[in-house]
């Protein structure tokens, strides 16, 4: 899980330093694990780079509760009566991760207990065990994360998710001959005989 939060978290810097040094290469797909299933990511590969996302979706981020239904503004409605839509509760903001718009359950109710925020939940038929009913976090890049240039269920995206693999085995390859995980002597040596002496711990940065 930590591995995926980073993977996350750290595309988008990684991109614009690689397209920082890579200005003038150009693409089309871009090839990743569930690791990196995030609404920014998306967002950002689809609306910054032109590029189609291949990400399979994170299972790990999928609810068991029954889904909410959404009425034709986009508000998302009681999973057991669509006809009563989830109130506005705030947006939440999270470092790392990207804005997203709170709903909550429209039979519960915020109080006051001892100066603290509590829920009150009159509903005879909860979809949750939750103590203030079901709530709902939309992200604000939702659309490009689940609507994809490329639905996830074509062969062409299956077939295009195979080459990633290849990828993967050929850094590996790449790693290993250089034993990048483990020599430091070899990074020292490479920044001296190329003069680059600014970075000389980041290894990484010069085979970029």
């Amino acid at each position: 899980m930590q591995r995926m939060l980073y993977d996350a978290t750290t595309l988008i810097p990684v991109l614009e330093n690689y397209y920082a040094r890579h200005f003038s290469f150009k693409y089309i797909y871009f090839l990743g694990d569930a690791g990196f299933d995030a609404s920014d990511n998306y967002a950002y590969l689809v609306k910054y780079r032109n590029l189609i996302p291949i990400i399979p979706l994170n299972l790990r981020h999928q609810s068991n509760l029954p889904k909410p239904d959404f009425n034709s503004l986009g508000i998302p409605t009681c999973p057991n009566d669509p006809n009563l839509d989830m109130k506005f509760d705030g947006v939440t903001r999270e470092k790392g991760r990207s804005d997203r718009i709170k709903y909550l359950c429209p039979k519960s109710k915020k109080c006051k207990v001892n100066d603290r925020t509590a829920y009150h939940l009159a509903c005879d038929n909860p979809c949750t065990t939750s103590t203030c009913g079901r709530v709902v976090q939309i992200s604000v890049n939702s659309d490009c994360r689940l609507n994809t240039a490329l639905p996830r269920n074509t062969q062409q995206c299956q077939d295009l998710y195979k080459v990633r693999t290849v990828c993967e085995r050929a850094i590996a390859q790449l790693k290993s001959c250089m034993n990048i995980k483990s020599t430091q002597l070899i990074a020292l040596i490479i920044f001296y005989k190329s003069g680059k002496f600014s970075n000389v711990r980041a290894i990484k940065t010069l085979i970029a």
